[in-house]
């Protein structure tokens, strides 16, 4: 939202694919997410039950999934 920038997130996620076995419907992707905040973005309190520390969202994000067709 431009017009409430401290309010906002933004994400970029890049991935990779990979064919791990030749001739197969098999695909292996990794991804990394970042993500970026506006100063005014905050969890609220005991969002993550047990975690009083956790005020802020995460910011990098790792991902392996992997896909089978047939």
């Amino acid at each position: 939202d431009t017009d409430h920038d401290s309010l906002a997130f933004r994400v970029l996620t890049p991935r990779i694919g990979l064919l791990p076995l030749a001739g197969s419907d098999l695909t292996i992707y990794l991804s990394y997410s970042r993500y970026t905040y506006g100063e005014n973005v905050k969890l609220r309190p005991n969002q993550i039950p047990g975690d009083l520390s956790a005020t802020t969202p995460d910011e990098h994000v790792g991902k392996l999934q992997a896909q089978l067709s047939w």
